[in-house]
């Protein structure tokens, strides 16, 4: 069986086909003879069969006979022996889950007053100024 179109779900899913689209659940297993091609957002995602798109998920794991082919945004990655992963890894928080919570509070730099922009590397009074060395050309042969 095979469903053409995005798939999103609150309760958990498990997933013995293949999708052609973008997934959204809180919990999905998908089975080793399962596909999804695009995009897949969950709080846990178990892959043994194989997902060709992003994974965005707090836990993802992929089994022995999983793989993923795609970048992946998660908190924890776990990849048995034998499971692939192919494309880039971000650990940290998925972007979901940035959204909800509240910005990061800027920090000013020390000794800057309220509203005045940020300096870097200002000489401390009495030292010389930093000189940066540049590599001398080479000479030309004659």
């Amino acid at each position: 069986m095979t469903i053409r179109g995005s798939l999103s779900s609150t309760s958990g899913l498990e997933l013995a086909g293949s999708i052609e689209g973008d997934v959204e659940v809180d919990e999905l297993t998908l089975g080793s003879s399962a596909t999804i091609v695009g995009a897949v957002q969950g709080t846990e995602v178990v892959v043994e069969g194989s997902i060709r798109g992003d994974v965005e998920a707090t836990k993802l794991m992929i089994s022995t006979s999983g793989s993923v082919d795609g970048d992946v945004t998660a908190t924890a990655v776990v990849i048995d022996e034998g499971g692939i992963l192919e494309g880039r890894c971000h650990m940290g928080t998925p972007r979901a889950e940035v959204a909800e919570s509240e910005p990061a509070a800027k920090v000013p730099e020390q000794g800057a007053s309220p509203g005045s922009s940020p300096t870097f590397n200002k000489p401390v009074a009495g030292s010389p100024s930093p000189q940066r060395s540049r590599p001398k050309p080479a000479a030309a042969p004659a």
